[in-house]
């Protein structure tokens, strides 16, 4: 072997190094298919990702469905079966199932390679675990639906306290004017039958007077109570 071979070889494990370790980094998995081999290899990374070991498994595309969440498998195996069909390359999200029960979010792309009559042979692909920043963006939905809860509920309070305010405006109103014409009655009423000579049939017509009025009172002091307690 020549020192230019063996410098080209050093290069190309420097290159597989260097991308080997920037996928750890960015917990970046790549794949290949041979469609018509079933034969499926995976990157170390992507072993990681799915919490797999490489002794313990298989990679096939069966295998691969098997990892998929229940209700994400039907919609995957239509996107593949698509870009197979008309050859085109396509992006997606999906979540997979770990040994552990741990679900994982992951971003995927794949490329459709075909033969010389345009026939589907190989698939390239590769993926990124998003887990975090699903976690992340889920967090920030539910702060938000809180944040719109708590102003509804400011706008509601504000609301009550309006209507309170209303009717505290109200009773102060019926007490400074409302009250005041029963209780006036009743106070010329109760000077004529103290303060005035009366006979014994005028006594009595004041008496039934000081009576309808005290029931007007009454009602005004009830209807104040009444407003106190809604």
């Amino acid at each position: 072997m020549s020192k230019q071979e063996d410098k080209n070889i050093e290069n190309l494990q420097e290159e597989l190094f260097l991308v080997e370790h920037a996928q750890k980094l960015a917990n970046f998995g790549n794949w290949f298919w041979d469609i018509k081999k079933d034969s499926v290899r995976w990157s170390d990374v992507l072993y990681s990702i799915y919490g797999l070991n490489k002794q313990n498994f298989k990679a096939t595309f069966s295998g691969y469905l098997e990892r998929l969440h229940p209700d994400d498998k039907s919609r995957i195996q239509s996107i593949i079966s698509d870009a197979l069909a008309q050859q085109k390359d396509v992006h997606f999200e999906e979540r997979i199932i770990r040994p552990s029960g741990e679900i994982r979010h992951l971003k995927s792309w794949g490329f459709v390679k075909t033969n010389d009559i345009g026939e589907p042979v190989k698939m390239i692909g590769a993926c990124i675990d998003i887990t975090e920043s699903k976690l992340i963006e889920q967090s920030l939905k539910e702060s938000q639906n809180t944040l719109k809860l708590l102003i509804a509920r400011q706008h509601r309070y504000i609301e009550l306290i309006e209507k309170q305010s209303e009717r505290l405006n109200e009773i102060s109103y019926i007490q400074s004017h409302v009250v005041r014409a029963p209780l006036a009655k009743i106070m010329g009423l109760v000077d004529l039958l103290v303060n005035h000579d009366n006979g014994k049939d005028d006594k009595t017509e004041l008496f039934q007077y000081l009576s309808d009025a005290s029931l007007e009172f009454d009602e005004v002091i009830q209807s104040i109570i009444q407003k106190t307690e809604l």
